[in-house]
């Protein structure tokens, strides 16, 4: 091999490994324990801050403070579909983070009822929100249940949604959670947290580079 082919290869090959990316880890991109506002009397439930939240019954649906810590806190979000649905989204300024292409998202959240032998019912949705606020469902998945599990008991069910985006890149992630069905719901929910895990692509110079050091290989065995 000559100088210059060596130059050209070892050229090629510090250009690759600076432009290829490195591994991401998963990070936190939304977090909510309904530990804001501090509601101080149980019987008073407050609209959580972080959703755009609406409800038929806000004398029975909202921030609920069972006057006892726990380990994930003091508060959870109560939800009571009976008399009225109930229906929220993330705000924008609270999850304002955009979609990119190989990014997987895992939802999870930990559920409950707060009236025993009584059924708890929702559904969650991720959301693409693009630029007029046109939404698509990228996953979707609801949960029925009979227990008397509160969600900050180390004895509550983990409700885990998953989703790798294949399209809708620079589009605003939401997360939508609403009434199921039209059954009496005492559901609480609370802990919910969205992580985001970057499955990169190299880029394209990246791999005609990476092609360019292959030919130069090709054309030595040859010589």
């Amino acid at each position: 091999m000559t100088t210059t082919r060596k130059s050209i290869l070892g050229l090629a090959m510090a250009i690759c490994m600076l432009t290829l990316p490195a591994a991401v880890n998963a990070n936190i991109i939304f977090s909510d324990s309904f530990e804001s506002p501090v509601t101080s009397n149980p019987a008073t439930l407050d609209a959580p801050a972080n959703w755009d939240y609406t409800t038929g019954r806000p004398d029975l649906n909202g921030i609920f403070n069972q006057t006892a810590s726990t380990p994930y806190g003091d508060q959870f979000l109560r939800v009571f579909s009976n008399g009225g649905g109930w229906n929220m989204v993330t705000t924008a300024s609270m999850l304002n983070h955009t979609i990119a292409l190989g990014e997987a998202y895992t939802l999870t959240l930990n559920y409950g009822t707060i009236v025993t032998n009584r059924s708890g019912n929702f559904l969650v949705q991720l959301l693409a929100i693009d630029g007029s606020n046109n939404q698509s469902v990228l996953a979707s998945d609801f949960r029925s249940w009979t227990t008397s599990n509160l969600p900050s008991s180390t004895a509550s069910d983990l409700f885990t949604l998953s989703h790798t985006a294949a399209d809708h890149a620079g589009e605003r992630l939401a997360i939508h959670i609403t009434q199921y069905a039209a059954a009496t719901a005492h559901a609480i929910i609370d802990n919910i947290q969205l992580d985001a895990d970057a499955t990169l692509v190299p880029e394209p110079a990246s791999l005609a580079l990476l092609g360019l050091g292959g030919l130069l290989m090709i054309k030595r065995s040859r010589a």
